[in-house]
């Protein structure tokens, strides 16, 4: 009775067996019909990456590694095979880093895309799609800490130039020859207090100059001042200008003219006299009478 109960659990557990292994090939079946593949193409070391490493597109996990080859087209290259999600949009525009997974150190794939294209990688488990694979953040760091190192190499050599046996005298020189200058400043510097004073005393002169300046340019622009009395005496001579110009030349012009006149008639009086000197005493002679008028007695006849 035992032997049989332990034959039927053998055989309900190799059953079982059985049926799992189916379930498990089905699902790997459907697995690998439900993911596309591409290649990463990359020109540096994949250290830390495996197979079944995760996939990740901009940190969603949307596949695995399915395998990694050398490149037989172009050594020195590394294909890495990846199988992810069909909805993954992946564009012409995606590229691939590797980063590392938390505290482990596993290496993981990580795809991203700028969003700038739409027109979607087309790819086939014939002829996969190519995804370029930028250096990450290890290998950055790895080159410029190599460029780094190069760049303290060179300033050690300099340093050590600098500090040679030569370049030590010539500063310890230096450094005398600033003291010595240092302990003439300060000598000189005792004699330039009376200059100081002078230059104080003159500053001091010229403020009082300017102050006093500014007083007389201040009384001269006054109201009462120089230049309102010497502008006040200018118009009142323009004035007068005016004046003797519309009123005082035209009455001489007119009392010249009468003077003219006067001067005439006295003239033509002085002429009469000289010609009958009588005159004074008794008079002027009667005028005689011309040709038509009464009493005219003719030409050439005397009385």
């Amino acid at each position: 009775m035992e032997n049989r109960s332990y034959a039927l659990m053998a055989g309900i557990f190799t059953l079982a067996l059985i049926v799992a292994a189916v379930i498990v090939a089905l699902w790997l079946e459907h697995d690998k019909k439900a993911v596309v593949v591409y290649d990463i193409v990359s020109a540096h070391s994949v250290g830390g990456l495996s197979v079944q490493s995760s996939v990740r597109f901009q940190g969603v996990p949307v596949g695995h590694v399915e395998s990694m080859t050398l490149d037989q087209e172009r050594p020195g290259r590394v294909l890495i095979r990846i199988a992810v999600n069909p909805a993954t949009p992946i564009t012409d525009q995606t590229w691939a880093e590797l980063d590392m997974q938390g505290i482990t150190g596993l290496g993981v794939v990580a795809l991203h895309d700028p969003g700038t294209s739409t027109h979607r990688l087309e790819t086939s488990a014939a002829h996969p799609a190519r995804i370029p694979l930028r250096p990450g953040l290890l290998e950055r760091i790895e080159e410029k800490g190599s460029g780094l190192l190069d760049d303290l190499d060179q300033a050690a050599g300099q340093v050590k130039l600098l500090l040679s046996a030569q370049n030590m005298q010539a500063l310890s020189t230096t450094l005398q020859n600033a003291a010595q200058i240092s302990a003439q400043i300060k000598a000189a510097s005792g004699k330039l207090g009376p200059l100081v004073n002078n230059l104080d005393t003159a500053a001091a002169q010229t403020s009082d100059a300017a102050r006093q300046a500014s007083t007389a340019l201040a009384r001269l622009a006054a109201p009462d001042g120089v230049l309102a009395s010497a502008t006040q005496s200018l118009r009142q001579i323009s004035l007068a200008a005016a004046r003797l110009n519309t009123q005082t030349l035209p009455d001489v012009s007119d009392m010249a003219g009468q003077v003219g006149e006067t001067a005439r008639g006295a003239s033509s009086i002085l002429r009469r006299v000289g010609d009958t000197p009588q005159s004074l005493l008794f008079g002027l002679p009667p005028v005689q009478p011309g040709p038509g008028e009464a009493g005219f007695a003719g030409f050439g006849e005397k009385r």
